[in-house]
This record gives C-alpha cells, sequence and structure tokens, in this order.
C-alpha cells in the first residue's frame, strides 16, 4: 500500500555472463587508421569473450585465434589468452603492422567459429615519406637512334624505404644530362597524387650523338638510390649519300706509282654518326 516492507528489501539480485560463444563475442580495431606501412606503426585486434546475449564473461579463460594477414604484415602473435582477472579480464589483443602499404584482412575465431561484431577487420597502411635514398628512377629499353627524336622515357617513382609508392604528396625529381647532343624534355618532373600515375613522373631523353648518355635523378638536392646515373644508348640512324662522306689524305705526293693518297668513305648517318651496324658498298670512279 506504498509502505516500504521490512527485512532484505531492497533485494539484489546479481546476474552473471552465460557460456562463452563464439557468435556473442566480438573483434575491434583500434585505431582507426590508416597507419604508415613501415613495421613499426601497429592496430591493436581486441576480441572480448562474449555470451550470446553480448555480456563479457570473464570466469573462464578463452582462447581466440586469428587468420594469417599475408605477406606483407605481421600479428603479434597467432593466439590469444583472455584473462580473468584485472582491468582487462574477458579481453585479450594482438598487434598487426605491415611494411606493405595495402588493406590486409584478419579474421578471429573461438574454435574453428568466426566470432562477431566487425569481423573480419580491415586494416589499411599507408606509404611513408619518400626520400632520395630510397626513391627509384628507370628508363625504358633501348638502344634508341640518334635523330633527334627517338627518345627514352625515364620514369621516377617516389617510394618509401619498404618499396611503397607514396602518392599523398606531390615530390619534384630533378634530371641532368651532361653528354653531348643529348636533350632532356624538362629538367624537372613532379608526381602526381591521383590518377593511374600517382606517385611517380617522367622525362623523355633525345640525342642526336651515338653512344652512351648518362641521365643522373635527384630529389631535394640528394641523388637518388638504385641504378643512378641511368644510361640510355643511342645508335646511328639510316645513311643516304646525301649524308655519308668522303675525304682524301694530305698530298702532294710523288708521281712514281707507289707513293699513294688514301681515300676514305665514311657511312655516317644525317647528324655525322658513323654508322657501324651495317656493311655499306661505296664506288669510285675511274681516275683516268
Amino acid at each position: 500500500g506504498g509502505t516500504p516492507l521490512s527485512g532484505s528489501n531492497p533485494v539484489t539480485a546479481v546476474f552473471v555472463a552465460g557460456a562463452v560463444s563464439a557468435g556473442g563475442s566480438s573483434l575491434s580495431m583500434n585505431p582507426p587508421g590508416p597507419l604508415t606501412a613501415d613495421g613499426v606503426a601497429a592496430y591493436t585486434l581486441t576480441v572480448r569473450a562474449q555470451d550470446a546475449n553480448g555480456n563479457l564473461n570473464a570466469g573462464t579463460a578463452q582462447t581466440f585465434s586469428f587468420s594469417n594477414p599475408g605477406a606483407g604484415a605481421t600479428l603479434s602473435a597467432s593466439t590469444c589468452t583472455t584473462p580473468t582477472t584485472g582491468a582487462a579480464a574477458g579481453t585479450c589483443s594482438v598487434t598487426l603492422s605491415a611494411t606493405l602499404a595495402s588493406v590486409f584482412h584478419v579474421s578471429a575465431s573461438l574454435g574453428t567459429t568466426p566470432v562477431g561484431g566487425s569481423n573480419p577487420v580491415d586494416a589499411r597502411f599507408v606509404a611513408g615519406e619518400a626520400v632520395a635514398a630510397t626513391a627509384r628512377a628507370i628508363i625504358d629499353a633501348g638502344p634508341k637512334l640518334a635523330n633527334g627524336s627517338d627518345a627514352y622515357t625515364i620514369m621516377a617513382s617516389a617510394t618509401d624505404a619498404f618499396g611503397n609508392l607514396d602518392s599523398s604528396q606531390p615530390y619534384t625529381f630533378s634530371f641532368n644530362a651532361g653528354g653531348a647532343g643529348a636533350v632532356l624534355s624538362s629538367g624537372s618532373c613532379t608526381t602526381a597524387t591521383s590518377g593511374a600515375d600517382a606517385g611517380t613522373c617522367a622525362v623523355s631523353l633525345k640525342s642526336t650523338v651515338a653512344g652512351n648518355q648518362s641521365v643522373s635523378v635527384s630529389l631535394g638536392g640528394q641523388g637518388l638510390g638504385g641504378t643512378n646515373p641511368l644510361v640510355g644508348t643511342f645508335v646511328a640512324g639510316p645513311v643516304s649519300a646525301s649524308s655519308a662522306r668522303v675525304s682524301l689524305s694530305s698530298g702532294p705526293r710523288t708521281a712514281n706509282g707507289t707513293d699513294a693518297y688514301t681515300i676514305t668513305a665514311s657511312a655516317l648517318d644525317a647528324n655525322g654518326n658513323l654508322n657501324t651496324a651495317a656493311a655499306f658498298t661505296f664506288s669510285f670512279s675511274a681516275p683516268a
């Protein structure tokens, strides 16, 4: 009738978690990311031993297993066991780091049954900052003709210490070709931050002089690592009568039937490069 009863009033009813189930347990990941693929930055993957209604059960130790994330990523352990005392009772964690910029999927299981919650988790790792020592440049296949139009493409890639391409910011590469006859389309290029060529940029190399042309590449005033300088080989172009040349040794000579001039024909291309790739036959008129 509105008046509290005496005795044990109020009563206190204690409910405890039921048996841990895989479906009721959960997996979570922190921080939200992305993290740098430097082998140091790591996600924490935490499992909670919960019953079918999501209640945390710290009464018995439970061992959870984690799937292999694949090449380029590393888990601190493949399993973890929940403690039954302390602030973390009923939960346990492993860490995930990577040296490959990618998204890694990791699932947790209790026994052979996947747990619930955000399972699997998707851990995204991105490239670290590119520096000259770890950035790279490549040149396409040759040889090319030394005709001033046939060209090599030299592509620079902003890669971090583990070879991951960084497209999060633009990088400006500098190029230098010191050989005679060599012409670069530009002395520098800046990497794109979006699109199919993100993290890379390119210049072209042409030459009117046959031979090897070296191009050094730098970033921030420092020479790139890897193969640097790059070498492009140029060969002589086609030979025609108008580009070939003939010369006569110095004289005069004595008209004694033995003292002789040397007449030299040279198979030169339009830019004066000697073409030794093919045999050419020259004809000489009778001297009378």
